[in-house]
C-alpha cells in the first residue's frame, strides 16, 4: 500500500506527517509526502517518496508577506496567494490518488481547497445547463 500524506503549510503542518509517515514506513508500507518543496530533503532522508505541492519561491513569497500575521489581512492575502496554485495541486493529488492501492490523508486546508475547486466546477456546469 502507498499512503499519500498531503499537506500545505509550514513545520506545524508538515512535521506531524513526517512522524506519521515514519511510523507507516516501519510497518512496511510505502509513503509519499506531498508538501512544499522545502520539505523534500526531510522526507527523502526518512525514506519517503516526495511530490511538491508548492515551490520554494511560493513558500518564500508567502512567508515574506507583511500581512501574514495580521488577523484581518492574512486570510484574504492567503487566498489571493494560494488560489492560483490549486489547479496544479488538484491535478497532482488526483493523479497520485488514482493509482491502485493508494490511501490519501490530507490536512483540512488541502481538502477544503480541493473541494472548493470541485464545487466551483460543478456549479458552473449546472448553471450552464
Amino acid at each position: 500500500m502507498n499512503v499519500i500524506l498531503a499537506t500545505i503549510g509550514t513545520d506545524g503542518d508538515v512535521f506531524p506527517d513526517l512522524g506519521l509517515g515514519s511510523s507507516i514506513l516501519k510497518r512496511g508500507h510505502r509513503v509519499t509526502l506531498a508538501a512544499p518543496q522545502t520539505y523534500r530533503d526531510r522526507a527523502t532522508n526518512l525514506g519517503m517518496d516526495f511530490e511538491s505541492l508548492l515551490s520554494t519561491a511560493d513558500v518564500e513569497q508567502m512567508l515574506s508577506n507583511p500581512y501574514r500575521g495580521d488577523p484581518f489581512r492574512s486570510g484574504p492575502m492567503m487566498a489571493k496567494w494560494g488560489n492560483p496554485m490549486i489547479p496544479h495541486q488538484y491535478k497532482l493529488l488526483a493523479s497520485l490518488a488514482s493509482e491502485p492501492d493508494r490511501i490519501m490523508v490530507a490536512n483540512p486546508g488541502v481538502g477544503l481547497a480541493q473541494q472548493q475547486r470541485l464545487w466551483k466546477r460543478h456549479v458552473r456546469s449546472w448553471s450552464s445547463d
